[in-house]
């Protein structure tokens, strides 16, 4: 059985959308759309490497992500930050979560990090545009997994 991690990798070899994350890493903000996230892609100068494939290990449902918004900073997660989802993990209140936020009127999808306050997905911001609280309804916003961990490289 190959992981969702060896399958990302794949899919972007080929130029394609990871399965599960179909159409996804923007939201909207305004009138401008901005990336949230991103699959990781390994590379040989990344010093978090070796960190990243020692901490998911054989868990196959793991998969790194790399955060480019804003949306956590107050609880210090940085936009550049490598968020490593198990999407096995069931969330708890105030984990840090992966979440696909559905916009089916323009066929979209965004993957978005946020703190799982039950029923609730929140931001730790300063920025207004994505403040807002999402409902969980398994419909328009449904979780995808937890984060285990995360990674930094220091400036």
């Amino acid at each position: 059985m190959l992981s969702l991690r060896t399958i990302t990798k794949v899919a972007h070899a080929a130029g394609l959308e990871p399965p599960g994350f179909a159409g996804a890493h923007k939201v909207a903000s305004g009138s401008m759309s901005e990336e949230q996230s991103e699959p990781y892609t390994a590379t040989e100068q990344d010093p978090r490497q070796k960190a990243i494939d020692a901490l998911i290990g054989n868990n196959n449902a793991a998969a790194p992500w790399v955060l480019k918004s804003p949306a956590l900073e107050l609880i210090g997660y940085l936009p550049g930050d490598v968020l490593i989802v198990d999407l096995n993990r069931l969330p708890v209140a105030r984990d840090i979560v992966c979440a696909q936020h559905y916009h089916w009127s323009e066929a979209r999808a965004d993957t978005i990090f946020r703190v799982f306050e039950p029923p609730y997905l929140i931001t730790a911001t300063h920025q207004h545009d994505l403040r807002r609280p999402l409902l969980v309804d398994n419909e328009r916003v449904i979780i995808k997994g937890v984060v285990i961990f995360s990674l930094r490289t220091s400036p």
